[in-house]
């Protein structure tokens, strides 16, 4: 475990650490870690807000263009830690990793492998918050987002490349089955090599180095952020997201249909395979209080 002054609660000091967490201090006082595909976006913004209202500015979080948050970096250094609410924000294991896989693994480039520009705008966070720049500023913004997620999810920078056994399709930069035997093979507790997008919540939250006052599962964001806020008296200032786009309406879907489409992805990966990614994120599901995949009950 990365112990970090584990009696910190009772010590007013000056802590910092390399998790990935962020917080906003008076009057707030809230401390919160969402590692990507945990609802980051949302939760930055929405954070971003009361930073700001403390300085007097009074925005809203669709004001805030994710990437020029993400590019000022966190506030990881807090001088008494005896006055936060620490809050972690979950996902289960599994979807989390197919929706680091569907997201990153894109090229964004048609099959003569010119960019798809309107693809890029439609379906990522990188033009959020820029309806007053111009069309040339936000071209520039979408270039330098794809330049680096070409270079960040690069499949042999990464080392994916070696477990691709036939050709990967010119919209995706690796496949699923692919990056999945890299994790499930991959030593645990090493994962220096994986990046955040896939890395477990357990190394980027700390759980067993910070003793969180809350864990909300995304899964139940819509209930459980708007407690958060009323509880907080947050309501009328901020939100950390409405819905997310992997959620679908229950009414909508049954509890078969849920399970079916929880399975799907893990339906061309080896049994060995599974078992590796569940061996790899054990702690994510029993510290974060998710099931044992369908696969493997």
């Amino acid at each position: 475990m990365n112990a970090v002054i584990p009696t910190y609660k009772q010590k007013k000091l000056q802590y910092q650490t390399h998790f990935k967490i962020d917080g906003v201090g008076e009057p707030f006082n809230l401390l919160y870690c969402a590692p990507p595909k945990s609802g980051t976006t949302n939760w930055h913004r929405g954070i971003a807000v009361l930073k700001d209202f403390i300085k007097g500015k009074h925005n809203s979080p669709e004001d805030y263009n994710p990437r020029e948050i993400f590019a000022k970096g966190a506030n990881r250094k807090f001088e008494d830690m005896t006055k936060l609410t620490q809050i972690e924000v979950a996902r289960n294991p599994f979807a989390r990793l197919y929706s680091a896989w569907k997201d990153k693994s894109r090229t964004f480039r048609f099959e003569n492998c010119t960019v798809d520009w309107d693809k890029a705008a439609k379906e990522t966070t990188w033009i959020w918050g820029t309806e007053n720049r111009t069309e040339t500023e936000k071209y520039k913004i979408l270039k330098k987002a794809l330049n680096s997620h070409d270079q960040a999810f690069n499949a042999k920078a990464l080392g994916i490349k070696p477990f691709e056994t036939s050709k990967v399709p010119f919209e995706r930069r690796f496949t699923w089955e692919a990056m999945t035997q890299y994790i499930a093979q991959s030593a645990v507790g090493d994962e220096s090599k994986h990046n955040a997008h896939w890395r477990t919540q357990y190394n980027q939250c700390g759980i067993c180095s910070i003793d969180y006052d809350i864990i909300t599962q995304i899964e139940h964001s819509e209930k459980e952020t708007r407690s958060i806020l009323k509880f907080f008296n947050l309501t009328d200032i901020t939100h950390f997201g409405h819905r997310y786009t992997h959620q679908t309406s229950e009414k909508h879907e049954s509890s078969h249909e849920k399970l079916l489409k929880e399975k799907k992805p893990f339906l061309s990966l080896t049994e060995k395979v599974i078992e590796g990614l569940y061996r790899h994120y054990w702690l994510d599901f029993v510290l974060l209080g998710y099931s044992i995949p369908p696969s493997l009950s």
